[in-house]
């Protein structure tokens, strides 16, 4: 496996950990809907189910929405909308970002964007 898809995994691994502490529900990792994309953490929380984009970084960033494109945020839509009909799912969907710094000494920051983006209607989502 190449050193960024260990990276990532392990930062997907870390976020889904902090999810986790935080009363939420993982229901899938890495979810792939048929040509619309990836979902990195599909998770339910009350009566959301939410929709996570992970983003591992060995620098910090500052802005969220420059590590994650318009073109990307499309795409996970579509795969969010197509997740939600397959299930027939009647809760709220929310787009939420986490950026997983790893940090030199091996220790790591996590920075959870609840509500990062809201899907725009007619690209993807409905």
């Amino acid at each position: 496996m190449a050193r960024h898809n260990r990276l990532g995994a392990e930062g997907e691994r870390i976020a889904a950990e902090y999810l986790i502490a935080r009363g939420y529900t993982i229901h899938k990792q890495d979810e792939r809907m048929a040509s619309r994309g990836e979902i990195d953490i599909i998770a339910f929380r009350d009566e959301e189910v939410v929709f996570v984009e992970v983003k591992t970084r060995t620098a910090p960033d500052t802005d969220p929405m420059e590590v994650f494109g318009d073109r990307r945020r499309a795409r996970m839509c579509s795969a969010a909308d197509s997740f939600i009909r397959n299930m027939d799912l009647r809760q709220s969907p929310r787009f939420d970002i986490i950026i997983v710094n790893m940090l030199p000494d091996g220790t790591h920051t996590v920075s959870h964007y609840p509500d990062a983006f809201f899907p725009q209607l007619g690209r993807g989502y409905r």
